[in-house]
C-alpha cells in the first residue's frame, strides 16, 4: 500500500484523471475496478471516478510495491535546446518558438519539441522538479504549427494552466500574427468559415464541425501582401485555412498553398486582458521580432522598407 497526498499541482481534477496520470500503465478498466472494490480510496472512503481531488486529500492505493512500480509513471529525461524567454513570472512564461520546431511531441514523431525545451529550462532554473511531481508537467495553453514561429504561452504550475486555459476560452488573451500571402490584399476581412479536420491528412477542409473566426487586416499590399491576422478562435491550421478560402494562400505553405522557400506565418503579439487571479497581467503586451529568415523573404517580395509598417 502507498499513500499519496494531493498537492496544489494535483488538485482540481477528477479522480479517474488523476489516477490515469499517476498509474498510466494500469489501464482505465483496472483503475475503475479498484475504485469499486476500495483498493483505491479517497480520504479513507470509497471514491467514484468523477470525484474531484482537492489539495490536502489523501489517496491510498492498496497495490503491492511491485505492481505500483509496474504501473507507475516512468521518469522521463527532458533534454531541450536553449529557449528565448520573452516574459516570465512565478506562474506564467512566454517563449519565442522558432519555425521548424514542434510545439508538442506526438506518437508519430519523437523529435525535440518546445514542451521539452520548457521543462528542461525550468528544471535547470530549479523551478520544476519532476521527481516531486506525480501528475503535472509544465505546458503551453496555445499551440503553433511546426513551421509557424512566434509566441507560446506557458504555465509553470497546474493552477496557472487552468487559469490560462479559461482566459483563452473567454478571449481574454489577444493573439496577432503576420502572414505573407500571394495576391493583393487590400481590405479588412472577418472570416467565420467553419471547417472539419481530416485526421488522416492533418488538414482542415470545408465543413460544419468547428466554428472559427479570424479578422484579417492589410499591412502592406501588392502582388504579395503582408496581412495582420487577429485570431479570435484557435483551431488547427485556422489562419492558413481561412486565408486559402479567401484566395490569399500563405507564402511557402505546402498544405494550403503552393509551397516555396518556407512558410511565412509568425505569431508576433500577445496582449492580456485578464481578470481575477490573472488580473496582474492585464494590459501586458509581449512582442516577438520577425525571424531573420522570414525577414529576408519579406524584403525580397515586399521591398526593403516593409518593416516601417510593422509593430515589431
Amino acid at each position: 500500500m502507498k499513500e499519496f497526498r494531493i498537492d496544489g499541482n494535483d488538485a482540481g481534477q477528477r479522480m479517474d484523471r488523476y489516477l490515469a496520470k499517476l498509474l498510466p500503465g494500469a489501464g482505465k478498466g483496472l483503475l475503475q475496478k479498484s475504485l469499486r472494490k476500495k483498493n483505491i480510496t479517497l480520504n479513507g472512503k470509497k471514491a467514484s471516478p468523477q470525484d474531484m481531488v482537492q489539495e490536502g486529500d489523501l489517496v491510498k492505493v492498496f497495490f503491492s510495491d511491485e505492481t505500483l512500480d509496474k504501473f507507475g509513471k516512468e521518469a522521463k529525461k527532458f533534454v531541450g535546446q536553449g529557449v528565448k524567454v520573452l516574459y516570465e513570472d512565478d506562474n506564467v512564461i512566454l517563449l519565442d518558438k522558432p519555425g521548424g520546431r514542434l510545439t508538442h511531441s506526438s506518437k508519430d514523431c519523437r523529435e525535440g519539441n518546445m514542451v521539452d525545451d520548457l521543462v528542461a529550462y525550468l528544471i535547470q532554473k530549479g523551478d520544476y522538479n519532476p521527481r516531486l511531481e506525480r501528475t503535472f508537467t509544465p505546458a503551453f495553453c496555445n499551440r503553433l504549427d511546426r513551421n509557424t514561429s512566434g509566441i507560446l504561452i506557458g504555465a509553470k504550475n497546474a493552477q496557472a494552466l487552468r487559469l490560462l486555459n479559461r482566459a483563452m476560452e473567454a478571449r481574454e488573451i489577444e493573439k496577432h500574427y503576420y502572414a505573407l500571402v500571394r495576391g493583393n490584399f487590400q481590405e479588412e476581412a472577418r472570416v467565420t468559415k467553419s471547417g472539419k479536420k481530416l485526421r488522416e491528412k492533418n488538414k482542415m477542409v470545408a465543413g460544419e464541425d468547428l466554428a472559427m473566426e479570424t479578422v484579417f487586416r492589410p499591412v502592406v499590399s501588392g502582388d504579395y501582401s503582408l496581412v495582420d491576422a487577429d485570431l479570435l478562435t484557435g483551431k488547427t491550421h485556422q489562419i492558413r485555412y481561412h486565408l486559402q478560402s479567401l484566395g490569399f494562400p500563405i507564402f511557402g505553405d505546402k498544405k494550403y498553398g503552393d509551397g516555396g522557400r518556407g512558410q511565412w506565418l509568425h505569431n508576433y503579439q500577445v496582449v492580456f486582458h485578464t481578470q481575477g487571479d490573472l488580473a496582474y497581467l492585464d494590459g501586458l503586451e509581449v512582442l516577438s521580432p520577425i525571424p531573420e529568415k522570414l525577414d529576408r523573404i519579406a524584403r525580397d517580395y515586399l521591398g526593403r522598407d516593409y518593416r516601417k509598417f510593422l509593430r515589431v
